[in-house]
C-alpha cells in the first residue's frame, strides 16, 4: 500500500483541538490515522486524564508510541477496510467516542477511490473523505469530529455526493484555511473542518453544486494539448489556452488547430491555475476559436452583455474567486462555476443562442445577461 504519509506538526495539532468542545472536555478521544500521535497528544496537553484510542495500519508507528504511552490504548486495524476495522479492538468504541481527531492519508498512489457505506448507500470516495466517514460510526450522541483534509476531497464530483448527505444529518464547517506551506515537503491547500450531529439550528457549509438549477450554460473546451491536430482542414479555428487569457482580453493565436469551435461574444476564464481578474477575458464579436479542456467559456448575446458580466463578476470577486480549490493546482468545475454566477449576475433567460460547434450545431442554451 503506497499511502502518502505527512505528518501534523505540534503547532497545527494544538490550533485543530483549540476549535473542540470548550464547555464539557470529552471523556474519550480517537486518531484512526495516528501516526506519530501529534494530535493525540495535543488532546493530551489540552483535555488531562482523557481516555485515547490511537490507530494506525504503520506498525511501526504504533510500535514508537506504545514505549511512551502506555495508558493509550492502541490497534493497527487498516481504516480503509471494514473487515478490518471489524476485527480491531478499536471497534468496540462504535459509538463511544466523543472527539474523533484526523490527518487522514490525502492520497494513495496505487488507488484514487474507494467504497465506503454511509446511512445504508454506497459511495465511490477518496482516501481522506473515506476515513472521515469511516470515522461517523464511531461518534458518540455529543460528539464532535477534527479534522485536517485537502481541500480536493470537499470539492471533487466523486465526493459531492456523500458530503450532501453528510451535511443532511451532521453540521459541517470549514474552520480554518491553512498555509500552504503547513506540511513540510509538500505543498498543498488543506484546511480544518469541525463536524457533529446536527440539531435544531443547522449549518449548510458544503456546497449544493451538484443540485444547482441553474439555467446558465458554461461549455470546457475540448481540446487536449498533449493530442491537440494542428492545421487540419475543416473545422479548425486558432487555438485559445490559459496562456491567451491575458488582462481581460483573448490574446492573438498563431496555431491553427482542429476541433469544437466557439464564436465570440462569449466570456472566457481559466478551469485550473491561479485565478486572478486579469484572466476573466473578452472574446469579440464573430471571432472563433478552439478551445483548450483547460479554459471555460460563458457565450453572451452581445459583446455589451460580456462586458457587464465581467464587471459584474470583478464586483464580486471574493464569490467567483472562492469556487477556484484544490489540494494541488486550484480549479473550478462547471457545477461550481455556474453556482457562483447564479449569485452573482442578472440573466435575462428570454434571450438565449445557442454556442457555435464546428458542424454549427447548437449545443444548448447559452446565457444571456440583462445590460444596466
Amino acid at each position: 500500500m503506497t499511502i502518502d504519509s505527512f505528518y501534523t506538526s505540534a503547532s497545527l495539532a494544538d490550533t485543530l483541538t483549540s476549535f473542540g468542545s470548550v464547555n464539557e472536555p470529552p471523556a474519550t478521544v480517537a486518531d484512526f490515522a495516528c501516526g506519530g500521535g501529534s494530535l493525540l497528544l495535543a488532546a493530551e496537553r489540552r483535555w488531562p486524564g482523557i481516555r485515547v484510542l490511537a490507530n494506525d495500519i504503520s506498525r511501526s508507528a504504533i510500535s514508537k508510541l506504545k514505549r511512551t504511552r502506555s495508558n493509550w490504548q492502541f490497534s493497527a486495524a487498516n481504516f480503509l477496510e471494514q473487515r478490518s476495522i471489524r476485527s480491531s479492538r478499536i471497534y468496540d468504541s462504535i459509538g463511544n467516542v466523543d472527539l474523533v481527531i484526523l490527518n487522514p492519508p490525502f492520497s494513495r498512489r496505487d488507488k484514487k477511490t474507494y467504497v465506503v457505506v454511509f446511512n445504508g448507500n454506497k459511495y465511490c470516495v477518496s482516501v481522506a473523505t473515506a476515513f472521515v466517514i469511516n470515522s461517523l460510526p464511531f461518534m458518540s450522541q455529543g460528539g464532535c469530529l477534527l479534522a485536517v483534509l485537502p481541500d480536493g476531497c470537499l470539492v471533487s464530483t466523486a465526493d459531492a455526493p456523500v458530503w450532501q448527505e453528510v451535511n443532511r444529518l451532521f453540521k459541517f464547517e470549514v474552520v480554518r484555511d491553512n498555509a500552504r506551506s503547513e506540511f513540510e515537503g509538500v505543498s498543498a491547500r488543506t484546511c480544518l473542518v469541525r463536524l457533529y450531529k446536527r440539531t435544531e439550528h443547522t449549518l449548510h457549509l458544503v456546497p449544493n453544486e451538484v443540485k444547482n438549477k441553474s439555467k446558465f450554460k458554461i461549455e470546457r473546451g475540448t481540446c487536449q494539448m498533449h493530442t491537440r491536430r494542428i492545421k487540419c482542414e475543416g473545422n479548425s479555428a486558432p487555438l485559445v489556452h490559459t496562456t491567451h487569457l491575458k488582462k481581460g482580453r483573448v490574446a492573438h493565436s498563431d496555431e491553427i488547430v482542429f476541433g469544437k469551435t466557439i464564436e465570440g461574444p462569449a466570456l472566457l476564464f481559466p478551469r485550473v491555475g491561479r485565478i486572478t481578474p486579469e484572466k476573466v477575458c473578452l472574446l469579440e464579436e464573430k471571432r472563433v476559436v478552439v478551445l483548450s479542456d483547460c479554459v471555460l467559456a460563458l457565450p453572451c448575446t452581445s459583446f455589451a452583455a460580456s462586458e457587464n458580466l465581467h464587471t459584474q463578476i470583478i464586483s464580486k470577486w471574493s464569490i467567483f474567486s472562492a469556487c477556484y480549490r484544490g489540494t494541488g493546482a486550484p480549479y473550478i468545475t462547471v457545477d461550481r462555476a455556474t453556482h457562483a454566477l447564479s449569485k452573482i449576475i442578472t440573466v435575462d433567460k428570454k434571450t438565449m443562442r445557442g454556442v457555435s460547434m464546428g458542424n454549427s450545431k447548437s449545443l444548448g442554451a447559452a446565457i444571456s445577461l440583462v445590460d444596466i
